[in-house]
Protein backbone atom coordinates (compact mmCIF):
# COMPACT_ATOMS: atom_id res chain seq x y z
CA UNK A 1 0.00 0.00 0.00
CA UNK A 2 1.15 3.18 -0.81
CA UNK A 3 2.05 5.69 1.96
CA UNK A 4 0.59 8.97 2.36
CA UNK A 5 3.38 11.66 2.11
CA UNK A 6 3.19 15.80 2.16
CA UNK A 7 5.26 19.07 1.77
CA UNK A 8 5.05 22.27 3.35
CA UNK A 9 7.12 25.52 2.43
CA UNK A 10 6.72 28.29 4.19
CA UNK A 11 9.14 31.48 2.37
CA UNK A 12 10.46 28.57 0.40
CA UNK A 13 11.70 27.00 3.76
CA UNK A 14 10.61 23.69 4.11
CA UNK A 15 8.79 23.27 7.70
CA UNK A 16 7.67 19.97 6.73
CA UNK A 17 9.80 18.16 9.76
CA UNK A 18 8.66 21.08 12.24
CA UNK A 19 4.63 21.09 11.39
CA UNK A 20 4.07 17.25 11.11
CA UNK A 21 3.15 16.93 14.73
CA UNK A 22 0.71 19.84 14.60
CA UNK A 23 -0.90 18.79 11.17
CA UNK A 24 -4.48 17.81 11.20
CA UNK A 25 -5.21 17.82 7.71
CA UNK A 26 -4.46 19.75 4.77
CA UNK A 27 -7.01 20.33 1.93
CA UNK A 28 -6.27 21.19 -1.77
CA UNK A 29 -8.79 22.77 -3.97
CA UNK A 30 -8.28 23.94 -8.08
CA UNK A 31 -10.36 24.70 -10.60
CA UNK A 32 -10.19 24.25 -14.53
CA UNK A 33 -11.81 28.58 -14.69
CA UNK A 34 -12.96 31.11 -13.15
CA UNK A 35 -11.85 30.82 -9.76
CA UNK A 36 -9.26 30.71 -7.72
CA UNK A 37 -7.62 27.92 -6.38
CA UNK A 38 -7.22 27.25 -2.25
CA UNK A 39 -5.27 25.74 -0.36
CA UNK A 40 -6.15 25.51 3.92
CA UNK A 41 -3.88 24.00 6.89
CA UNK A 42 -5.99 22.64 9.67
CA UNK A 43 -3.07 22.95 12.72
CA UNK A 44 -3.51 21.73 16.38
CA UNK A 45 -2.50 24.57 18.73
CA UNK A 46 -3.06 22.89 21.69
CA UNK A 47 0.14 24.77 23.39
CA UNK A 48 -0.85 28.01 21.72
CA UNK A 49 2.00 28.16 19.95
CA UNK A 50 0.76 29.36 16.72
CA UNK A 51 -0.63 32.36 18.58
CA UNK A 52 2.65 33.12 19.55
CA UNK A 53 6.38 32.49 18.55
CA UNK A 54 5.01 30.82 15.31
CA UNK A 55 2.60 32.86 15.09
CA UNK A 56 1.59 32.47 10.77
CA UNK A 57 1.92 36.13 9.16
CA UNK A 58 -0.40 36.93 6.77
CA UNK A 59 1.13 37.10 2.97
CA UNK A 60 3.21 34.58 4.17
CA UNK A 61 4.33 33.08 0.88
CA UNK A 62 3.02 29.09 1.31
CA UNK A 63 3.99 26.06 -1.18
CA UNK A 64 2.91 22.88 -0.51
CA UNK A 65 2.67 19.13 -2.04
CA UNK A 66 0.56 16.27 -1.40
CA UNK A 67 -0.24 12.85 -2.13
CA UNK A 68 1.74 9.56 -1.95
CA UNK A 69 5.82 9.11 -1.30
CA UNK A 70 6.30 8.09 -4.53
CA UNK A 71 3.71 10.74 -6.27
CA UNK A 72 3.53 13.76 -4.99
CA UNK A 73 0.59 16.27 -6.62
CA UNK A 74 2.14 20.25 -6.73
CA UNK A 75 -0.32 22.24 -5.26
CA UNK A 76 1.37 25.89 -6.19
CA UNK A 77 2.37 29.07 -4.90
CA UNK A 78 -0.25 30.63 -2.60
CA UNK A 79 -0.39 33.76 0.14
CA UNK A 80 -1.64 33.23 3.81
CA UNK A 81 -5.13 35.34 3.27
CA UNK A 82 -6.94 34.33 6.89
CA UNK A 83 -6.41 32.88 9.97
CA UNK A 84 -9.17 31.11 12.43
CA UNK A 85 -8.26 30.04 15.86
CA UNK A 86 -10.79 28.14 17.49
CA UNK A 87 -11.04 26.53 20.61
CA UNK A 88 -12.16 23.06 22.26
CA UNK A 89 -10.18 21.54 20.97
CA UNK A 90 -7.69 24.83 20.20
CA UNK A 91 -6.94 24.62 16.45
CA UNK A 92 -5.69 26.99 13.79
CA UNK A 93 -6.70 27.37 10.42
CA UNK A 94 -4.64 28.77 7.87
CA UNK A 95 -6.18 29.87 4.39
CA UNK A 96 -4.55 30.68 2.07
CA UNK A 97 -5.12 32.00 -1.88
CA UNK A 98 -3.14 32.06 -5.28
CA UNK A 99 0.46 34.05 -4.94
CA UNK A 100 0.12 37.65 -4.84
CA UNK A 101 0.67 38.38 -8.70
CA UNK A 102 -3.20 37.24 -9.16
CA UNK A 103 -4.32 39.50 -6.36
CA UNK A 104 -1.91 42.17 -8.39
CA UNK A 105 -4.14 41.16 -11.57
CA UNK A 106 -7.18 42.19 -9.69
CA UNK A 107 -6.48 45.29 -7.85
CA UNK A 108 -4.82 47.37 -10.55
CA UNK A 109 -8.04 48.88 -12.86
CA UNK A 110 -7.29 49.75 -16.45
CA UNK A 111 -8.98 51.76 -19.15
CA UNK A 112 -7.67 51.15 -22.68
CA UNK A 113 -8.48 50.90 -26.27
CA UNK A 114 -7.09 47.40 -27.80
CA UNK A 115 -6.75 48.12 -31.12
CA UNK A 116 -5.78 46.12 -34.81
CA UNK A 117 -5.18 43.60 -32.74
CA UNK A 118 -5.87 39.61 -31.83
CA UNK A 119 -7.27 37.92 -29.02
CA UNK A 120 -4.13 35.79 -28.41
CA UNK A 121 -1.75 39.27 -28.76
CA UNK A 122 -3.82 41.07 -25.90
CA UNK A 123 -3.28 37.88 -23.47
CA UNK A 124 0.21 37.83 -24.43
CA UNK A 125 0.76 41.43 -23.59
CA UNK A 126 -0.96 40.85 -20.08
CA UNK A 127 1.07 38.01 -19.53
CA UNK A 128 4.37 40.13 -20.08
CA UNK A 129 2.80 42.55 -18.15
CA UNK A 130 3.33 40.35 -14.77
CA UNK A 131 6.11 38.83 -16.18
CA UNK A 132 3.93 35.21 -17.10
CA UNK A 133 4.34 32.91 -19.17
CA UNK A 134 1.27 32.96 -21.57
CA UNK A 135 0.27 29.12 -22.29
CA UNK A 136 -2.10 29.94 -25.08
CA UNK A 137 -4.14 27.01 -27.13
CA UNK A 138 -6.66 26.93 -29.59
CA UNK A 139 -7.83 29.29 -32.79
CA UNK A 140 -6.52 33.13 -32.65
CA UNK A 141 -9.66 35.74 -33.70
CA UNK A 142 -9.01 38.92 -35.46
CA UNK A 143 -9.59 42.02 -33.30
CA UNK A 144 -10.18 45.49 -34.71
CA UNK A 145 -11.26 47.44 -31.41
CA UNK A 146 -12.13 46.34 -27.74
CA UNK A 147 -12.13 48.48 -25.07
CA UNK A 148 -11.07 47.96 -21.06
CA UNK A 149 -13.14 50.61 -19.12
CA UNK A 150 -11.81 50.57 -15.63
CA UNK A 151 -11.21 46.93 -15.78
CA UNK A 152 -8.57 45.05 -13.61
CA UNK A 153 -6.93 43.12 -15.82
CA UNK A 154 -7.66 39.60 -14.40
CA UNK A 155 -11.83 40.74 -14.62
CA UNK A 156 -10.63 41.57 -18.40
CA UNK A 157 -8.96 37.98 -19.11
CA UNK A 158 -12.03 36.26 -17.82
CA UNK A 159 -14.71 38.10 -19.97
CA UNK A 160 -12.50 38.03 -22.87
CA UNK A 161 -12.65 33.59 -21.53
CA UNK A 162 -16.31 33.73 -21.18
CA UNK A 163 -16.91 35.43 -24.33
CA UNK A 164 -14.70 33.53 -26.60
CA UNK A 165 -14.80 29.96 -24.75
CA UNK A 166 -11.57 29.46 -23.26
CA UNK A 167 -10.65 28.52 -19.56
CA UNK A 168 -8.48 31.05 -18.26
CA UNK A 169 -6.25 30.59 -14.85
CA UNK A 170 -2.47 31.69 -13.60
CA UNK A 171 -0.52 28.20 -12.39
CA UNK A 172 2.25 29.69 -11.38
CA UNK A 173 4.55 31.81 -12.85
CA UNK A 174 2.09 30.71 -16.54
CA UNK A 175 -0.79 32.52 -17.32
CA UNK A 176 -2.96 29.28 -18.81
CA UNK A 177 -5.54 30.66 -21.45
CA UNK A 178 -6.75 27.09 -23.36
CA UNK A 179 -10.20 27.04 -25.58
CA UNK A 180 -12.23 24.91 -23.48
CA UNK A 181 -13.01 22.42 -26.42
CA UNK A 182 -9.68 21.67 -27.29
CA UNK A 183 -9.16 20.70 -23.25
CA UNK A 184 -11.92 18.54 -23.73
CA UNK A 185 -10.70 16.77 -26.89
CA UNK A 186 -7.82 14.98 -25.06
CA UNK A 187 -7.86 11.33 -23.86
CA UNK A 188 -8.78 10.74 -20.86
CA UNK A 189 -6.21 10.07 -18.34
CA UNK A 190 -8.10 7.21 -16.35
CA UNK A 191 -11.61 5.29 -16.04
CA UNK A 192 -13.46 5.36 -13.05
CA UNK A 193 -15.84 2.84 -12.35
CA UNK A 194 -18.29 2.94 -9.94
CA UNK A 195 -17.62 0.06 -8.20
CA UNK A 196 -14.53 1.56 -6.80
CA UNK A 197 -14.92 5.11 -5.43
CA UNK A 198 -16.29 6.29 -2.09
CA UNK A 199 -19.64 7.96 -2.88
CA UNK A 200 -21.28 9.64 -6.16
CA UNK A 201 -23.74 12.32 -6.20
CA UNK A 202 -25.64 13.15 -9.65
CA UNK A 203 -27.18 16.26 -10.54
CA UNK A 204 -29.92 16.26 -13.79
CA UNK A 205 -31.32 19.57 -14.70
CA UNK A 206 -34.11 20.16 -16.44
CA UNK A 207 -33.16 22.81 -18.22
CA UNK A 208 -33.57 23.56 -22.03
CA UNK A 209 -30.88 21.68 -24.45
CA UNK A 210 -29.93 23.97 -27.23
CA UNK A 211 -28.85 22.81 -30.87
CA UNK A 212 -27.75 25.67 -32.44
CA UNK A 213 -27.04 29.67 -31.99
CA UNK A 214 -27.55 32.50 -34.04
CA UNK A 215 -25.21 35.69 -33.25
CA UNK A 216 -25.49 38.78 -35.99
CA UNK A 217 -21.71 40.00 -37.47
CA UNK A 218 -20.25 43.13 -39.18
CA UNK A 219 -19.55 42.01 -43.17
CA UNK A 220 -17.04 44.71 -44.09
CA UNK A 221 -16.72 43.22 -47.49
CA UNK A 222 -20.69 44.15 -48.34
CA UNK A 223 -20.75 46.54 -45.58
CA UNK A 224 -24.11 45.06 -43.96
CA UNK A 225 -24.72 43.08 -40.83
CA UNK A 226 -25.39 39.69 -41.17
CA UNK A 227 -26.80 36.32 -39.42
CA UNK A 228 -24.47 33.51 -38.18
CA UNK A 229 -25.87 30.51 -37.22
CA UNK A 230 -23.57 28.02 -34.96
CA UNK A 231 -25.23 24.21 -35.11
CA UNK A 232 -24.35 21.08 -33.38
CA UNK A 233 -25.28 17.77 -34.67
CA UNK A 234 -27.97 17.19 -32.29
CA UNK A 235 -31.08 15.67 -33.98
CA UNK A 236 -33.11 18.16 -31.84
CA UNK A 237 -32.87 21.52 -29.88
CA UNK A 238 -33.81 24.92 -29.57
CA UNK A 239 -31.82 27.79 -31.05
CA UNK A 240 -29.96 30.14 -28.85
CA UNK A 241 -30.67 33.75 -29.91
CA UNK A 242 -27.64 36.05 -28.97
CA UNK A 243 -28.09 39.55 -28.59
CA UNK A 244 -23.98 40.63 -28.69
CA UNK A 245 -22.79 41.74 -32.21
CA UNK A 246 -19.55 40.47 -33.63
CA UNK A 247 -16.89 42.12 -35.64
CA UNK A 248 -16.65 39.78 -38.02
CA UNK A 249 -17.11 36.09 -38.78
CA UNK A 250 -14.36 34.88 -37.01
CA UNK A 251 -15.33 36.42 -34.24
CA UNK A 252 -19.19 35.20 -34.51
CA UNK A 253 -18.33 31.74 -34.96
CA UNK A 254 -16.76 31.58 -31.61
CA UNK A 255 -18.50 33.52 -29.75
CA UNK A 256 -21.59 31.35 -31.11
CA UNK A 257 -19.87 27.77 -30.18
CA UNK A 258 -18.89 29.75 -26.90
CA UNK A 259 -22.55 30.66 -25.97
CA UNK A 260 -23.41 27.22 -26.93
CA UNK A 261 -21.36 25.26 -24.76
CA UNK A 262 -22.09 28.07 -21.66
CA UNK A 263 -25.70 26.93 -22.22
CA UNK A 264 -25.05 23.40 -22.23
CA UNK A 265 -22.21 22.35 -20.69
CA UNK A 266 -24.03 22.04 -17.17
CA UNK A 267 -26.89 19.82 -17.87
CA UNK A 268 -25.29 17.06 -15.38
CA UNK A 269 -23.14 17.68 -13.22
CA UNK A 270 -21.65 14.66 -10.85
CA UNK A 271 -20.02 14.48 -7.62
CA UNK A 272 -17.48 12.09 -7.07
CA UNK A 273 -15.35 11.24 -3.90
CA UNK A 274 -12.76 8.36 -3.79
CA UNK A 275 -9.45 7.02 -2.51
CA UNK A 276 -6.82 10.16 -3.23
CA UNK A 277 -5.46 10.18 -6.46
CA UNK A 278 -2.79 13.24 -7.29
CA UNK A 279 -3.55 12.42 -11.39
CA UNK A 280 -6.82 13.95 -11.36
CA UNK A 281 -6.84 17.38 -11.47
CA UNK A 282 -8.73 20.32 -12.55
CA UNK A 283 -8.90 20.97 -16.48
CA UNK A 284 -8.17 16.89 -17.42
CA UNK A 285 -10.73 14.34 -18.49
CA UNK A 286 -11.55 10.95 -17.15
CA UNK A 287 -13.95 8.28 -18.56
CA UNK A 288 -17.32 7.02 -16.14
CA UNK A 289 -18.24 3.57 -16.25
CA UNK A 290 -20.90 2.19 -14.53
CA UNK A 291 -22.96 4.95 -13.70
CA UNK A 292 -25.66 4.20 -17.01
CA UNK A 293 -26.83 6.89 -18.90
CA UNK A 294 -23.86 9.01 -17.89
CA UNK A 295 -21.34 6.87 -18.64
CA UNK A 296 -18.75 8.50 -21.37
CA UNK A 297 -15.82 11.03 -20.86
CA UNK A 298 -16.08 13.73 -18.07
CA UNK A 299 -14.49 16.85 -17.69
CA UNK A 300 -13.03 17.78 -14.12
CA UNK A 301 -13.76 21.38 -13.67
CA UNK A 302 -13.01 21.12 -10.08
CA UNK A 303 -10.90 18.73 -7.43
CA UNK A 304 -10.34 18.65 -3.99
CA UNK A 305 -7.45 16.95 -2.68
CA UNK A 306 -7.16 16.09 1.63
CA UNK A 307 -5.18 14.22 3.96
CA UNK A 308 -6.77 13.96 7.15
CA UNK A 309 -6.60 11.67 10.46
CA UNK A 310 -9.51 9.53 7.67
CA UNK A 311 -6.41 9.15 4.86
CA UNK A 312 -6.23 10.70 1.46
CA UNK A 313 -9.00 11.65 -0.35
CA UNK A 314 -10.27 13.24 -3.86
CA UNK A 315 -13.04 14.70 -4.55
CA UNK A 316 -14.03 15.54 -7.70
CA UNK A 317 -16.93 17.93 -9.81
CA UNK A 318 -17.24 16.61 -13.36
CA UNK A 319 -19.44 16.99 -16.20
CA UNK A 320 -19.89 15.47 -19.73
CA UNK A 321 -17.73 16.64 -22.50
CA UNK A 322 -19.09 18.31 -25.20
CA UNK A 323 -18.52 17.67 -29.16
CA UNK A 324 -18.39 20.88 -30.42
Amino acid sequence: MERIAFKVFFQNKDVTEDLSPYILSIRYKDFASSKDDELELILSNKDMRFMNRWFPEKGTKVKAYIGYENKLLPCGLFDIQEIEFSSHPDIVSVRCTSHAVKAQMRRTKRTKAWENTSLFEIVSDIANRYSLKPIIEGEDVPIKRLDQKEESDSTFLYRLAKSYGFNFKILGDKLVFIEGKSLESKPPVKTIKREGILSYRITDSARKIYRACKIYYYDSRENKEREYIYETNMPVGETLKVEERAENIQQAIKKARAYLRKANKDKHTIELELMGDPSLVAGLTVNLSGFGVYDGKHFIESSEHEISDSGYLTRLEVRACLNY
